[in-house]
């Protein structure tokens, strides 16, 4: 017969089996989180792409149509200072890619 007022007994077993299913719930937990935590598998192999260009922009490329000598008289122009720059049109030019923002 087991006394009403000290019940250890009792209270020792319920105790153990609450302990039980806390050491349960998290040894599972810990199993679960390893599952998860598996490293990602590999990337796929991206295989490089290629780009044939058509015969008349191989030859747009080859004859690219400028005056190299004009580029080289405005890159001296600017590098002495004397070309010309028009502040309106540069300020104008910046408002088309205003509007792409």
């Amino acid at each position: 017969m087991t006394d009403a007022i000290s019940n250890n007994a009792a209270n020792a077993a319920n105790a153990l089996k609450a302990a039980a299913r806390t050491a349960e719930a998290t040894t599972k937990a810990r199993v679960d989180a390893e599952s998860v935590a598996e490293p990602a598998p590999a990337p796929a192999k991206i295989e490089p792409s290629t780009v044939e260009l058509t015969p008349a922009l191989k030859n747009a490329l080859v004859e690219a149509d400028f005056d190299a000598a004009k580029v080289q008289e405005i890159k001296t122009a600017l590098e002495q200072g004397n070309y010309p720059l028009d502040n309106k049109k540069i300020a104008e030019s910046f408002v088309p890619l205003e509007k792409l923002l």
